[in-house]
């Protein structure tokens, strides 16, 4: 398990691109290895951005548009998972309802733990 942050923080803040491939690659490895096509109907989204938040980590857009934010590139691999995980469960329920959250539990049992994290190492 991964257990602190990236050593090339600095290089990410400087040079965009390899933040969001850094992001895009990591997001389509746990799209392969959550939904390997089985399970969950889960929508491929039409798009993935990074783009600056100021209180979020990640959004899905109502066309499918997954957009995270280059903040995550300084989180421990499992919490950005989280965050991946949340939108990816945003493309199937698009409101958090009880079905969402089912979801994500399912998906994701441990999320409230590294969402907690999440918002203590980056507040």
């Amino acid at each position: 398990m991964y257990s602190g942050k990236y050593n090339i923080l600095d290089y990410c803040f400087r040079n965009k691109s390899f933040t969001f491939n850094k992001l895009l690659s990591f997001l389509n490895e746990k799209i392969a290895e959550l939904y390997p096509g089985e399970g969950l109907a889960i929508k491929t989204p039409s798009k993935i951005e990074i783009g600056k938040m100021q209180n979020r980590w990640g959004s899905c857009s109502t066309k499918g548009k997954i957009l995270l934010n280059p903040e995550l590139i300084k989180a421990p691999k499992v919490c950005i998972e989280y965050v991946i995980v949340h939108e990816l469960c945003q493309l199937v329920h698009r409101d958090h309802t009880k079905a969402f959250f089912d979801i994500q539990q399912t998906e994701f049992p441990e999320w409230k733990k590294w969402k907690n994290k999440l918002e203590v190492l980056l507040a």
